[in-house]
């Protein structure tokens, strides 16, 4: 009687544990099309950069030019952008 009774505890565990798999894997499921969903917008952006990408090659040579010539500039206000970041970092941190 031990034994029957063990087993059935065991059969009821088992269908329990079945239902629960199949639940997770409905809400996996679920959670799927919702990525999939939230990252629609991706695939237009992958597109436009395939588009736009061997424009982006020819216009490396001119940036490059651009940033030779009017390099020191850039990196004065990127300096200076740096500087007033951490002074506000500062300030706040006070």
């Amino acid at each position: 009687m031990f034994g029957q009774a063990r087993l059935n505890e065991l059969r009821s565990r088992k269908e329990l544990l079945l239902v629960q798999a199949d639940a997770h894997r409905r809400l996996i499921e679920l959670d799927a099309e919702n990525v999939v969903h939230a990252l629609r917008w991706l695939d237009s952006v992958h597109r436009a950069w395939q588009r736009l990408k061997p424009l982006a090659r020819m216009a490396a040579p001119i940036a490059g030019f651009y940033m030779a010539r009017k390099g020191r500039s850039l990196w004065r206000w990127a300096a200076l952008l740096v500087e007033g970041g951490r002074w506000v970092r500062r300030i706040l941190t006070v």
